[in-house]
């Protein structure tokens, strides 16, 4: 008998057969487990549909906070999907974060010069980086108050995005010298 790995075997000794089989069969099953669970987060994320988040009002504090699980929602899709102009959900997404950053009575968010200067009037990068800071703010909400951790997690959000592949960004300026800085391990020296 064959095995394409390991040439011929002797197919009288059943448990080296049994053991390549159960092997080519594990090897199997996980490609198909793992081709599963990117299936369905692809597909999970194009079947988000945020167009009903301006209807959810935010007038008192009670609203606000029953929204932070929409707005968790809204910052991991900003953060994991690559930016299409035709993609309506992230607009909205990122409409909706900004909505909610502006009025939530528990958090307060600030944007320093060097972000500003980061962001430098690019949407996207503002919805990252908005998205970065409601999800720190939420996810530690006792060091909700600490902004420059806060800046920082937002940063770091920022770059990881800049980098994966699939968002197709090609970085300069102080973008690029961030994202050495961050490969080198001094991003806290550059912030």
């Amino acid at each position: 008998m064959r095995i394409p790995e390991w040439g011929y075997i002797n197919t009288k000794n059943d448990t080296v057969y049994k053991l390549i089989t159960k092997t080519a069969y594990m090897k199997r099953l996980n490609f198909i487990v793992f081709l599963a669970v990117f299936l369905f987060k692809a597909l999970y994320s194009f079947s988000q549909d945020f167009s009903s988040l301006n209807s959810i009002s935010l007038k008192t504090e009670i609203e606000y906070k029953e929204a932070e699980e929409q707005v968790i929602e809204c910052a991991e899709y900003i953060l994991n999907t690559p930016f299409d102009e035709e993609n309506k959900n992230f607009a909205e997404a990122g409409r909706f974060l900004l909505r909610w950053m502006g009025g939530t009575p528990d958090y307060t968010f600030n944007i320093d010069e060097q972000a500003a200067r980061l962001i430098k009037g690019n949407e996207l990068f503002l919805s990252v980086y908005l998205a970065g800071m409601t999800k720190f703010a939420l996810e530690n909400p006792d060091n909700a108050g600490d902004h420059q951790k806060m800046k920082e997690y937002a940063v770091k959000s920022l770059l990881e995005y800049c980098e994966k592949p699939v968002n197709r960004i090609k970085p300069k300026g102080e973008l690029k010298k961030l994202i050495k800085a961050n490969q080198k391990g001094k991003l806290d020296e550059y912030l």
